[in-house]
């Protein structure tokens, strides 16, 4: 089955959405899909591993740079390529691609006006459609507009890829109930959830990661980026609270922070003097995460606190690889919390601090509570699990072609 592969793609940095379609391209190699990828020019990840059709990108850095300052919704309806690539993909897959030979097309975003260009496709070609996000649309919180106008613009354009995709995947269930609710039920029967990977041979060094031995004094890790409503907040509270119980806290556990630190969160440690108890480790080469992550007897992910959490964690992908226990703060409805929940961590919503300072407490007490999650739920994300179920999207797809 051949399928043409529509995404803008990273240059010249890969960026995480372009990781996980190697990853998936490679999933999905032994199902019989013979992919064809149409990206930015000047792309070169897909080279020598899958054909690859290189569109024109105008060059946008410095009227983007104008635009963000004096009227950014420009910026979010949906995105700038709508303006600098979509146009070139679309008269480019016209005149190179041989569609007689395509069966399906596939966009993926980010960016959100990928599924603009499939759809302009769908359109000219007849051809059935998938659309595969990675991250939300209308719901991505870190998207704001200033004005109605381009704000209902953009549902519009969401809503035109909901209703015209033949089949539409998501990471996540509760983005998929977002979407359902929003457009109507009808929507929800051709949705799918197909969450992120592993690069298959990370994969297969998992099973020689033993769980840690609990020592003395408990380590618990966030390895990643903090920014925006995402902060250590509630952290700093809760153990603000414990620390009256245990004068000793440094002695018997340390936060680490890997990766950017900001000047709030220093400050905010510092102002409740638990310096002694949190390590800013800082940013850190990948090559040297590795053992960081063995270290730790357990590992923390924090989201930003709104009604629902529609964003896959792909933080999480990582900390299940390591088996150690996750303790999550998080919209009570929501991807992660669904996913620590079901693996048998735990999670917290944001701002509870009061629970989170009694559940520090007894891991003090007693920190083999550190040893009760679901160890082998990597396995969940498997190379093997997303073929089984691209191949029911592409099952669905033929039935309805009938």
């Amino acid at each position: 089955m051949k399928i043409l592969f529509i995404t803008k793609s990273s240059y010249p940095t890969i960026g995480p959405g372009t990781i996980q379609l190697l990853r998936f391209l490679d999933s999905i190699n032994g199902i019989g899909v013979d992919p064809i990828i149409i990206g930015r020019k000047g792309t070169t990840c897909f080279d020598g591993k899958y054909p690859f059709i290189a569109a024109t990108i105008l060059p946008f850095k410095y009227p983007a740079a104008v635009i963000r300052r004096v009227f950014p919704d420009l910026m979010y309806a949906p995105d700038p390529e709508v303006f600098t690539y979509n146009p070139f993909a679309v008269k480019k897959a016209m005149k190179s691609v041989r569609w007689d030979d395509i069966d399906i097309i596939h966009s993926v975003s980010f960016p959100c006006s990928a599924h603009l260009t499939a759809l302009k496709l769908k359109m000219k070609t007849g051809k059935p459609w998938i659309a595969q996000f990675y991250d939300p649309w209308v719901d991505n919180c870190f998207r704001h507009f200033d004005t109605n106008f381009f704000k209902n613009l953009d549902l519009a354009h969401e809503r035109s890829v909901a209703e015209n995709a033949d089949a539409i995947i998501h990471t996540n269930s509760t983005i998929i109930d977002v979407w359902a609710k929003r457009y109507g039920e009808d929507i929800r029967k051709k949705c799918f959830v197909l969450p992120m990977t592993y690069e298959k041979e990370k994969y297969e060094k998992a099973s020689l990661i033993q769980p840690k031995e609990n020592t003395s004094k408990i380590i618990i890790s966030h390895i990643g980026g903090l920014w925006g409503s995402r902060t250590i907040n509630d952290i700093v509270y809760a153990l603000n609270i414990v620390k009256k119980d245990y004068a000793n806290l440094e002695d018997l556990m340390e936060v680490r922070l890997i990766g950017d630190v900001r000047t709030n969160d220093a400050e905010l440690v510092k102002k409740y003097r638990l310096d002694g108890v949190f390590n800013f480790v800082g940013l850190l080469p990948k090559e040297k995460l590795t053992q960081y992550y063995l270290a730790s007897d357990a590992f923390v992910v924090v989201d930003a606190p709104q009604k629902n959490n529609v964003f896959f964690p792909s933080k999480l992908l990582d900390y299940f690889y390591y088996k150690r226990f996750i303790i999550g703060i998080t919209p009570h409805h929501g991807a992660t919390a669904e996913l620590l929940n079901d693996s048998q961590n735990i999670a917290f919503r944001n701002g509870d601090v009061e629970g989170l300072a009694s559940f520090y407490r007894n891991m003090i007490t007693d920190n083999t509570i550190l040893l009760g999650n679901d160890i082998e739920y990597y396995k969940k994300f498997s190379s093997q699990r997303q073929a089984e179920i691209y191949s029911r999207v592409l099952e669905f797809i033929n039935c309805n072609r009938k």
